[in-house]
């Protein structure tokens, strides 16, 4: 049994720091180089080498069950010391956890990362919370068709009102947009999708908004991958507020995953039903 909960406890943080990277348009994406620390780190936990080990955690590291950083290493010691780790296999190929993939040409996860289990979590129920906090009543609108899913599993949380714009290209850098046929005068409205880079699209579907007698338009998002000189250009197009989840550390981050996150590693050992709110 504690052989179990070591190698599981060493699985379970090796899937939460992979989960819900974002790649970078130069160079090994986020989670490459993750990927590249956890198996250095992995090499020092076999080779028994736990300062190399200790290396890929993070040194805010803390777990109800074994404590913080040094509690960890010394807990792995001790197994170490009792045997447990002896021959100790570990493998990132068997699952793999993220939150809201934007996935293209394909319909689901398991046909772009082909493992055992591949379970997919959601940003926009905890973005709807906040949402609903800070907003109430607001109107729910997708930039485009891509974020109709996100923006569906949103407003259903709250019972909120929900509409999706359409995207016309023309070509690789020029889009319309296009709103949807709902009444937006007077209302507050919050542009939700999975991920903002440019910002371009959410900043034409703002102006399109306040144009139309919106009363505030903000912006919520999984993944903030937008830089200060985007952000910016979001505020001077009219948007108020921007919040994310802190899937990508940003300065907007206000929705904390780790809850969830850990429910997604309680999935692969069929116990995320346990771990609270």
């Amino acid at each position: 049994m504690k052989k179990v909960a070591v190698f599981s406890m060493v699985l379970g943080m090796a899937v939460l720091m992979v989960a819900g990277c974002a790649t970078t348009a130069k160079g090994p994406s986020d989670e490459e180089q993750i990927r590249q620390r956890i198996q250095e780190g992995i090499a020092g936990l076999k080779a028994k080498n736990y300062d190399l080990f200790g290396g890929m955690v993070s040194e805010n590291f803390s777990s109800a069950v074994v404590g913080d950083k040094n509690d960890l290493l010394d807990y792995l010691k001790n197994a170490d010391d009792m045997g447990f780790l002896d021959e100790l296999e570990v493998s990132l190929d068997d699952a793999v956890i993220t939150v809201d993939p934007h996935l293209h040409r394909v319909a689901t996860l398991q046909e772009a990362v082909p493992v055992p289990q591949a379970i997919v979590l959601s940003g926009a129920p905890l973005l709807a919370d906040l949402i609903a906090a800070r907003r109430p009543g607001a109107l729910l609108v997708g930039p485009d068709g891509e974020s109709a899913q996100w923006v569906a599993q949103a407003a259903a949380r709250h019972g909120l009102e929900h509409a999706v714009c359409t995207k016309e290209r023309h070509g690789d850098r020029s889009v319309t947009i296009h709103l949807p046929p709902v009444a937006v005068q007077g209302r507050a409205v919050v542009l939700l999708d999975d991920m903002a880079s440019t910002g371009h699209t959410l900043a034409q579907a703002a102006r399109l908004l306040l144009q139309d007698g919106a009363a505030s338009v903000d912006v919520a998002v999984t993944h903030a991958l937008i830089d200060a000189e985007a952000l910016a250009a979001l505020h001077a197009a009219g948007v108020g507020e921007f919040w994310s989840t802190d899937c990508v550390a940003h300065p907007t981050n206000a929705v904390a995953m780790a809850v969830e996150l850990a429910r997604g590693v309680g999935q692969l050992w069929g116990s995320g039903a346990d771990i609270p709110g």
